[in-house]
């Protein structure tokens, strides 16, 4: 099964709430990576290929593809941004 039917898939799973807010960080999120990430999955829901996204100038192609697996996987809540568990400063105070 193609990536696309599998985000199709996946999409009408989530509760008119879930789309909703999805929807909206496309839009409002603060966070540039998430607003994208979100933008992929409605891009893909909407009947654009891959290619057309990052052809779009969206991101590249290789990403359209991680973005789409991890919403496959994990739904909303993939697309959150998990640096902030990324491990230790190297750097402190001094």
């Amino acid at each position: 099964m193609k990536i696309q039917e599998q985000v199709v898939r996946r999409w009408q799973q989530l509760s008119k709430r879930e789309r909703r807010i999805m929807k909206t960080f496309s839009r409002h999120r603060t966070c540039a990576v998430e607003r994208c990430r979100c933008k992929v999955v409605i891009g893909l829901v909407q009947g654009k290929t891959p290619r057309q996204l990052s052809g779009g100038g969206l991101c590249s192609e290789s990403q359209v593809y991680r973005v789409a697996q991890r919403f496959v996987e994990q739904g909303v809540t993939g697309m959150t941004d998990a640096r902030e568990d990324n491990g230790d400063h190297k750097t402190d105070e001094n």
